[in-house]
């Protein structure tokens, strides 16, 4: 910049005026230019970009000297710029030119501004500011929450527990919110949240019961969803709004699902709350995974609760009295990253939860998803997205499932098929990106792709997207065995005579008479058996003989009657087939793993195994262990972890299905025992009940398998004999 003055003067009183110039010392320093623009930028893709700024000393007839800090960067976003060169000619010769290089390379979003402040001895302009500008933004990712780290709940005795607090004794007009994963699907409440106080009759615990969701307000009753919200390994997020005319409106995944009316409303607990089960007799505890708890101290709406449960909050928001994050990782402690600090504890020191990393338990923020569902049903998948910036994200369904491997619709607003998706990209109309997928084919195992993409209003996100569903034909409600034919006895069996001779043959068919007659029988009774067959794999048949004799001698007996045994179903032409090999005694003791065996066949090897315990061998309403199991594979068998099962007594049966001919089921011939009890818990019963004395323990091992072990307790219980 290049300045000059002039000056006006005027004699007054003397009717004379002139005007004179007299030139005035000029600006030393030419900057050039004097504002830069930087334009837009992509955070963490874009390279920082570097502008010139040239200083002049060409009309000064002295060198110029820089002072103080010579060249900074000042202003509100001073640390979105950094000077990386500079010639730092210092005084700076007459005629001479500095350099000076500022880079840009914004680290949050927004409108940056800041200066390059410049400061010499120049008289007429000893500073001298340069306007720096810049517009950032951050590329959405598309995909769906699954939580950061997270804590692994072993729902038996793991927990954490916070103080009480009475910013945290909500009672009405308040909000509890949270990402939960259930590793397994048990019946019975399970809580993640409970402030259940020691008497039973105040607070409130939100958790499952079986699949569906559960509110337990503590001195009222239990209220459980219509809808199964948990399946296994699944991360559901959840949020319970409490308003002040005892209502609980619930919300999942984003959507209003439903509204409960509680009748009476919540009494103050003085408990603190406990997160991965409850303070009751049977604990009722969580087994998995929670993730970013959140208490509010208002009514959240339901656009609230579906803007943030995808973004991770600061932790200050208004409203925000409890904010555990489960991101801490390590340690014993699990921070409230609110205001209040309300950092729970974990439980029991000897066996704490275990800190697991996203890779480890499903966590995260995924791209990849993967879903299982039956080929009867249409299946409401939720896609997403996450935006740094928090901006509005819009979805795009950006590959289609192949032609006859199923369809795309909208989501309608009632809920249900909307528009035909068939061309991409098309936008998901849905405000929280949900579509219906219909499968095609039924009665096969395939699998379908969707892919998708979100956009912020300026930026896509480029990330890979992938919702893989995987189809699986659905089982015959209810899936039963194939029944077995009335078997028909062989031979005529001949019963010994008795002054009222009905024989009932057993499970062993051999009747024993109950009297021997005297005399010499008149007739010689041909029985009439009948057999009912009760649909187990090998049924008892039951035969009734009757016969009259008088007695007037000493009879000659007749032969035993021996019931043909019924054999094992026949199976239908092409229908696969399972023996479950293993238990194959009764009450196996086992505590932590145990390995499931059978033999297999199918003609075709196409056909899946599905593996179920039950606590009895009737019907097949047992709980799933694992499926899809190939028929093909050459390891037949599966180590099923039962470390989080509870105590009792188990069978195992196997469903082995091609989609083509009726299911066939088999039970395990025996049964497992699954047992806590430790060598000394034995040795103490032992001792307590006086079985053996204690010099001669040794000889405890009453199995004789080499260890002293539950089996020994069942076998001294059933013998009673030291």
């Amino acid at each position: 910049m290049r300045k000059s003055r002039f000056y006006a003067f005027f004699l007054l009183g003397l009717g004379v005026s002139f005007l004179a110039f007299f030139p005035m010392p000029s600006s030393a320093i030419d900057v050039s230019p004097l504002s830069i623009d930087y334009g837009y930028f992509i955070i963490g893709e874009d390279a920082p970009i570097a502008q010139n700024v040239l200083i002049y000393n060409d009309l000064a007839t002295t060198p110029i000297t820089f002072l103080g800090n010579e060249v900074e960067i000042i202003g509100p976003d001073l640390v979105d710029f950094a000077i990386t060169n500079d010639t730092a000619e210092n005084p700076l010769p007459v005629g001479a030119t500095r350099t000076v290089e500022v880079t840009c390379a914004p680290l949050t979003r927004g409108v940056k501004t800041a200066y390059l402040r410049i400061t010499s001895d120049d008289l007429t302009s000893p500073t001298v500011d340069v306007a720096l500008t810049a517009s950032a933004n951050t590329r959405p990712i598309a995909g769906t929450y699954a939580g950061g780290s997270q804590i692994e709940f072993d729902g038996i005795t793991q927990y954490a527990q916070a103080p009480y607090s009475d910013i945290l004794d909500l009672t009405s007009g308040f909000t509890i919110e949270a990402w939960m994963n259930s590793f397994s699907i048990s019946s019975g409440n399970h809580y993640a949240i409970s402030n259940r106080d020691t008497t039973g009759t105040a607070g409130l615990g939100i958790g499952r019961n079986g699949g569906n969701f559960l509110i337990t307000v503590y001195g009222v009753g239990d209220f459980i969803s219509a809808n199964k919200i948990f399946s296994p390994k699944i991360w559901v997020h959840a949020a319970v709004v409490f308003d002040t005319s005892n209502n609980a409106h619930l919300y999942i995944n984003g959507a209003f699902e439903q509204t409960f009316n509680l009748g009476a409303p919540i009494a103050s607990s003085t408990s603190g709350f406990m997160f991965g089960g409850s303070n009751s007799p049977t604990f009722e505890g969580w087994n998995r995974d929670i993730d970013e708890l959140r208490f509010w101290n208002y009514e959240r709406t339901g656009t609230e609760i579906a803007d943030d449960m995808n973004r991770m909050l600061g932790g200050k928001e208004a409203g925000l009295v409890g904010y555990w994050k489960f991101d801490d990782g390590s340690g014993n402690i699990l921070k409230d990253s609110s205001w209040y600090g309300n950092d729970a504890t974990l439980y029991p020191p000897e066996n704490l939860p275990i800190w697991v990393t996203p890779s480890e338990s499903m966590g995260g923020f995924q791209s990849d998803i993967e879903q299982t569902t039956y080929d009867d049903v249409d299946t409401t998948i939720t896609l997403g997205g996450y935006d740094e910036d928090n901006d509005p994200l819009t979805g795009w369904v950006t590959q289609l499932p192949v032609t006859g491997y199923g369809a795309l619709y909208q989501f309608a607003s009632g809920g249900g098929r909307g528009a035909l998706i068939d061309s991409i990209p098309t936008e998901i109309t849905d405000p929280y990106m949900r579509i219906i997928f219909a499968p095609d084919v039924q009665g096969t195992i395939y699998s379908s792709i969707v892919r998708w993409k979100v956009n912020d209003g300026a930026l896509d996100s480029t990330n890979p997207t992938t919702y893989t569903i995987t189809v699986i034909p659905a089982p015959t409600p209810p899936p039963t065995p194939t029944p077995t034919p009335t078997p028909t006895p062989t031979g005529t069996p001949t019963p010994t005579p008795t002054e009222t001779p009905t024989s009932t043959p057993t499970e062993t068919p051999t009747p024993t008479p109950t009297e021997t007659p005297t005399g010499t029988p008149t007739e010689t009774p041909t029985p009439t058996p009948t057999a009912t067959a009760t649909g187990t794999e090998t049924p008892t048949p039951t035969a009734t003989a009757t016969a009259t004799a008088t007695s007037t001698g000493t009879p000659t007996p007749s032969p035993t009657p021996t019931p043909t045994p019924t054999p094992t179903p026949t199976p239908l032409p092409g229908q696969p087939v399972i023996v479950i090999l293993t238990p194959a005694s009764s009450m196996e003791p086992t505590t932590d793993t145990y390995t499931i065996k059978w033999t297999d066949e199918d003609e075709d090897n196409d056909a899946m195994i599905s593996l179920f315990y039950d606590t009895d061998t009737t019907g097949t309403d047992g709980l799933l262990i694992q499926d899809m199991i190939s028929e093909d594979s050459p390891i037949d068998q599966y180590d099923w972890d039962i470390s989080l099962m509870a105590e009792g007594i188990y069978w195992i049966f196997g469903v082995i299905e091609d989609g083509e001919t009726p299911p066939w089921i088999y039970y395990s011939p025996g049964s497992i025992m699954i047992s806590r009890i430790t060598e000394e818990d034995i040795r103490n019963h032992l001792l307590a009940i006086q079985a053996i004395p204690s010099e001669r323990f040794i000889f405890a091992d009453f199995n004789r398998d080499g260890i002293i072990d539950i089996a020994d307790l069942i076998v001294m219980i059933n013998r009673r004999e030291p």
